[in-house]
């Protein structure tokens, strides 16, 4: 059974993973070497830059960065070993500053609102290591103080009213900074969940249809989450709770499944001499999460397709 293209729209910021997650992908599908995984139905007419990524996935290299302004949709005709059933795949490899430009901006070109509006399915790309965290009140306060050159706030002082009553606490009110403090902001230092939630408002706002749109949140560079690593969902929850928290509000706009994927399955350098060493690339991929099973890459795609 042959079914129409199919968009799926890829969104991360600079450097979460998303080139050699299509670069793991393409070597999964048509290398066959994983049973249950979706398998290549056709030979793409397009594949110079799939060769090319996955030769330096392969080679255990890190995947040369995509230049801004530069987009490689990759279509892939993929089969379900299991159902027979085969679909041509769509994912539009764009540069990671296009998002952040989106956030800066509030504004995208045609060509991609017209991806948006038909796309069927997103993968939402987050890094570990490439999380910019909140700054909390104490921390901000903290700052001010720093910045104003005055002293640090201390602990409330306690006032002594006689031994017929009891303390009462005085707290030392904060400095407060003129608005010109805070000139030096741009958009680029809000934090990662601020401008994802951000881009996951944009997309729902420009989407011309009704329809749930299924979201699978892919955690690159799972390697690097500390054991025993909790589940993908409540990792992202822990890290992110401001997107984990929009994502459960929303659930009319995205349903949404989480994995955990080390597509290179170690650090590049550290452990480089143990990943060369397998004879079969496959083998290092790791992946955790919904309908899942060993070095299957291909998880979050079928439960897209679906």
């Amino acid at each position: 059974m042959s079914l129409s293209a199919r968009n799926l729209l890829m969104v991360g910021l600079p450097e979460t993973g998303k080139t050699t997650f299509l670069a793991a992908l393409y070597h999964v599908v048509e290398a066959g070497t994983v049973p249950a995984a979706l398998q290549l139905a056709s030979v793409p007419a397009k594949r110079d830059y799939l060769n090319q990524i996955r030769r330096t996935w392969s080679s255990c290299l890190a995947q040369e960065h995509t230049r801004a302004g530069s987009r490689f949709d990759v279509r892939l005709s993929l089969r379900d070993p299991i159902t027979n059933a085969i679909a041509e795949v769509v994912f539009p490899d764009v540069y990671g500053e296009l998002f952040n430009e989106q956030y800066a901006h509030r504004e995208w070109a045609q060509e991609y609102d017209d991806l948006v509006s038909s796309s069927v399915g997103m993968l939402l790309f987050l890094h570990p290591a490439k999380i910019r965290p909140p700054a909390t009140i104490r921390e901000r306060l903290d700052l001010q103080q720093e910045l104003a050159g005055s002293a640090q706030p201390g602990p409330p002082s306690v006032v002594d009213r006689g031994a017929n009553s009891g303390p009462t606490f005085r707290a030392e009110a904060p400095t407060i900074l003129p608005a010109q403090s805070y000139s030096d902001w741009t958009p680029e230092l809000a934090p990662t969940q601020v401008e994802l939630v951000e881009l996951l408002q944009f997309i729902r706002v420009r989407r011309r249809d009704v329809n749930v749109l299924p979201l699978a949140a892919v955690v690159s560079a799972w390697d690097l989450v500390p054991e025993p690593a909790p589940s993908v969902e409540k990792w992202v929850a822990q890290q992110l709770p401001l997107l984990s928290q929009y994502l459960v509000a929303n659930a009319d706009a995205y349903r949404t499944a989480y994995y955990g994927v080390s597509a290179q399955g170690g650090d590049l350098h550290r452990d480089l001499g143990e990943l060369q060493n397998r004879i079969e690339p496959t083998e290092r991929i790791i992946i955790v999460g919904e309908g899942c099973v060993a070095h299957d890459l291909t998880a979050p795609v079928r439960w897209l397709m679906n």
